[in-house]
């Protein structure tokens, strides 16, 4: 299996969790009998939406995963652990996720909270 199904899983939750409360103010949410879908800009270990995937069965039977491009074995894996996945690509030859952005620079936590601040 994928190195990233051998983590403890409630250590990863709890990453998870920190990050909610960092960026939300809070790790609540009341997910039961919603349709979540979650976005990720590119998907080649799966290591991060693994970790949400389970995260999210402990709050939603209803979970979706979209992506623009998701390395061709992660997207049948992905396929095991969300209702549904949807990407635009599925390479079998996955090298990178910039390798399919003009321009994929990494955003800063600071930068987050400032985008969220202004719009949310």
């Amino acid at each position: 299996p994928p190195r990233s199904t051998l983590f403890p899983y409630t250590t990863l939750f709890r990453s998870v969790e920190e990050r909610q409360r960092k960026f939300r103010g809070s790790s609540e949410y009341d997910l039961a009998n919603k349709n979540v879908i979650v976005v990720d800009d590119g998907i080649a270990t799966g290591s991060t939406v693994l970790v949400v995937a389970e995260w999210l069965k402990t709050k939603t039977s209803h979970a979706s995963i979209a992506s623009p491009v998701v390395a061709a074995d992660m997207f049948e894996l992905l396929n095991q652990k969300f209702q549904n996945v949807f990407a635009v690509e599925t390479p079998t030859n996955f090298m990178s996720i910039s390798d399919f952005y003009a321009n994929f620079n990494q955003v800063s936590d600071e930068e987050v909270l400032d985008i969220l601040k202004k719009y949310a």
